[in-house]
């Protein structure tokens, strides 16, 4: 009975694998959960104006500051934005990298399964030829 001697690291790998792309996932809905939030404020300081007619200055300064606590969340999604772009890209690399140990030891395990199958076979054709031997004698 083949046995791969590797098949618990293989097994753990192949779960990091799968956990490194759901990490991917999740930075991507994060990414763009944030594009949208950044492209609503955007929309909304594009759409912004300062109503007709006269104001107080305690409105006018409140206006003011709506636009400026707008223009804060955008530079904050901003910066928000290219971190999670950089946790994207470092999540791929760690990807590519779980991906590459993976299907190496898959390799490596189909490998010593055909090394596995032809020793059986080997052993099935001696035993075969013994069988034959043994029975050319008798006769």
């Amino acid at each position: 009975m083949f046995r791969f001697r590797l098949e618990k690291i293989l097994q753990l790998k192949i779960k990091l694998f799968e956990a490194k792309k759901a990490e991917l996932a999740f930075i991507e809905s994060q990414i763009k959960e944030t594009e949208s939030e950044l492209e609503r404020i955007r929309k909304e300081i594009e759409n912004f104006s300062y109503p007709d007619g006269v104001m107080t200055f305690s409105e006018m300064m409140a206006l003011f500051e709506s636009l400026e606590l707008m223009r804060r969340k955008e530079k904050e999604l901003m910066e928000r934005l290219e971190d999670l772009r950089k946790k994207r890209e470092k999540a791929v690399e760690e990807l590519v990298e779980a991906h590459k140990e993976v299907k190496i030891l898959e390799k490596l395990k189909s490998r010593k399964l055909e090394e596995f199958r032809k020793e059986m076979l080997k052993k099935e054709i001696k035993l075969l030829d013994e069988l034959a031997a043994r029975s050319v004698e008798n006769a």
